[in-house]
């Protein structure tokens, strides 16, 4: 008798809450090079064996690892152009300062 492999991917869910939703997909056929996974009949994706990045895991505790990881480098970028963001206005408040100082000496 056979068993069914799983293959797993935590994703954010924005609502009401904040959560945490874990996918699961079955494994649909196994190529030499990688496997061919679904959520039933309507959704179907192939994913490499060997990548470094992939779509999902194996494991839960690899797919929550992965999640952790993907979110503390998206938390880097985003603090990063918030930073940026928050510069360039300052920036665009002292010019309209002197702005305004010119407009008045004139």
């Amino acid at each position: 008798m056979g068993f069914t492999l799983h293959f797993y991917k935590l994703s954010l869910l924005l609502s009401r809450h904040i959560c945490l939703n874990l996918n699961e997909y079955d494994l649909i056929k196994e190529t030499p090079k990688g496997y061919w996974i679904g959520t039933g009949f309507y959704y179907k994706k192939w994913i490499p064996k060997t990548s470094k990045k992939r779509f999902v895991y194996p494991t839960k505790e690899e797919a929550l690892y992965n999640y952790m990881k993907r979110t503390e480098k998206r938390i880097k970028i985003l603090e990063t152009n918030f930073y940026t963001c928050k510069e360039g206005l300052e920036l665009a408040k002292q010019i309209e300062r002197e702005l305004k100082n010119e407009k008045q000496n004139s």
